[in-house]
């Protein structure tokens, strides 16, 4: 994803692999998420009006985030949050982003907002 930060589609098919790697809990542990998560991030900030980006970008977010406490808060801390929004905010007529932003930001927010409390 760093060497062609400038092309969507292989920002697009970077993001759709990290989002399978991603999947099993199994990876989620065993992975180191550092730059990863960096990685979606700036994928989806450089290639905001691309909608597949944005899906593809926010399906990585919530896989890497799922079942894993430590990973949504590292999510939330690299800006994953105000990427989905922004992906949201711009593909209103998304069903794709919308559904799958939706899903990250409940996911990420509520690490978030417990590491706030705490």
């Amino acid at each position: 994803l760093r060497a062609h930060v400038g092309c969507a589609v292989v920002q697009q098919n970077g993001c759709l692999a990290l989002a399978q790697i991603s999947y099993s809990v199994d990876s989620k542990i065993k992975v180191p998420t550092a730059g990863r998560i960096e990685a979606v991030v700036g994928a989806m900030r450089a290639h905001l009006g691309s909608p597949a980006v944005q899906e593809h970008g926010c399906r990585a977010l919530v896989n890497i985030s799922a079942s894993v406490e430590a990973n949504k808060i590292e999510v939330a801390t690299a800006g994953g949050i105000e990427a989905v929004v922004a992906a949201m905010g711009a593909h209103v007529g998304s069903a794709a982003v919308q559904q799958v932003g939706w899903t990250a930001r409940v996911i990420i927010s509520g690490a978030a907002e417990d590491k706030n409390r705490g």
